[in-house]
């Protein structure tokens, strides 16, 4: 089946606090999103790859891909005010049938293997969402304060998320906008059923400064 990539990085990245988007900054000599596009580039040299970017930073990925020499194959696409938006402005553009991959930009350290795994359990199964198990207690809030729950019976959500593009079309096509936080959510919402297969505890949500550090730790683990 043909492959699609869509690389969610729309987002403004006020939790970094930094003036430029999390998305763009450094990560060990390249910008976070161009290791995410790296990795489904290496995995799938043909794939068609989709890049969701805030409109008004194209100037700015337009500059940092002459400066770090990028020249991996790419389209891309306007991020809306809400990911719903962002990766349905996507998914429209994909042409014919295939398997769609939606990843966030700011997961920068997916393997191969992970990215692998997802595309052929959604080929035999129609979808793929890796996710991992929680080993930390959790509980939950209640209109009485907090109460203890089974984290057993609770994963905590990774990407990329592989689905059949005829399903995803449908659900973007048909949901209505909503706090949907990823696309297996929104999906699930229509009855379908989700796989989960097994992530990576290294393929972390850059989302603050601490994650930077800890990204840049785990790739000088790499390199020895």
């Amino acid at each position: 089946m043909k492959r699609f990539a869509i690389i969610v990085a729309g987002g403004k990245g006020v939790r970094m606090g930094t003036e430029l988007p999390k998305q763009f900054l450094e990560l060990d000599g390249m910008p976070v999103v161009m290791r995410s596009i790296e990795a489904f580039a290496r995995f799938d040299a043909g794939m068609k790859i989709f890049v969701v970017l805030p409109q008004e930073h194209f100037n700015t990925w337009g500059k940092l891909c002459i400066k770090y020499h990028f020249k991996i194959p790419h389209q891309i696409v306007p991020g809306g005010d809400t990911r719903y938006d962002s990766v349905s402005h996507a998914v429209e553009m994909v042409q014919g049938e295939g398997l769609i991959a939606v990843h966030d930009g700011v997961r920068p350290l997916v393997s191969i293997d992970l990215i692998q795994r997802c595309f052929d359990v959604a080929e035999k199964m129609g979808s793929a969402v890796p996710a991992s198990e929680i080993v930390e207690s959790i509980r939950q809030r209640t209109n009485h304060g907090t109460k203890s729950v089974n984290r057993n019976d609770f994963f905590t959500v990774q990407t990329p998320q592989i689905f059949n593009s005829i399903v995803l079309k449908m659900a973007y096509r048909k949901a209505q906008p909503d706090n949907y936080t990823d696309d297996a959510s929104l999906v699930d919402s229509f009855g379908i059923a989700v796989n989960i297969i097994e992530g990576e505890r290294r393929n972390i949500k850059i989302t603050n400064p601490v994650d930077l550090k800890v990204a840049e730790w785990i790739l000088s683990l790499d390199k020895k």
